[in-house]
């Protein structure tokens, strides 16, 4: 048997429904617009009007993997909504602030786990920028070695 949706997740599950309806709506015209991209001759363009398309299909391919991943992050809190465990961190199983799920309403982690998530990530990407010189400057003292050994 389900549970009663709360007043909130009543609200929220509108507001993910209508954000879901809004991308499958934008991705729907992004596929058209580019499908009668692709029907159009390209046999009279130049060189810069090739590059300028191939670019604009690097963009387009950005912007749909990044609708795709949105879609996904929504049919997921919808799913976690019917499941009864929509507002709860994945990581502490504290309450999300309603606050935070207006704002992100696909949030999974509490604001704090966010926070420490990404502090951790930042931290990391200096460890490895820090080992990647470390080892460009290895690279170069073993060159100059190299060098010296003649």
């Amino acid at each position: 048997m389900e549970k009663e949706l709360t007043k909130f997740e009543k609200e929220m599950q509108k507001v993910l429904l209508k954000q879901r309806s809004e991308l499958l709506n934008n991705i729907k015209a992004r596929e058209k617009k580019s499908n009668d991209e692709d029907r159009r001759d390209s046999s009279s363009k130049d060189d810069c009007d090739i590059v300028a398309d191939e670019l604009e299909a690097i963009k387009e391919n950005s912007l749909r993997s990044h609708e795709v991943n949105r879609l996904k992050a929504l049919e997921n809190a919808l799913g976690r909504i019917s499941q009864g465990t929509y507002g709860k961190c994945m990581k502490c199983g504290k309450k999300i602030t309603q606050e935070r799920l207006r704002a992100i309403p696909w949030a999974l982690l509490c604001i704090d786990c966010k926070n420490e998530t990404e502090a951790r990530s930042v931290r990391l990407k200096q460890v490895s920028e820090s080992l990647e010189r470390n080892s460009e400057y290895d690279d170069y003292n073993d060159r100059d070695e190299d060098d010296n050994d003649d």
